[in-house]
């Protein structure tokens, strides 16, 4: 099992993550119409 994270406007939110608690990007999944699984 993995932890996954559904959301819209995934980018901004990855970002704010990033910034916010110094998180490490590590793969990215793209799906259609600005809907990502992260």
């Amino acid at each position: 099992m993995a932890p996954t994270l559904t959301v819209k406007y995934t980018s901004d939110i990855i970002e704010f993550y990033k910034k916010a608690f110094a998180a490490l990007e590590i793969m990215r999944f793209l799906g259609p119409e600005y809907f990502s699984q992260v």
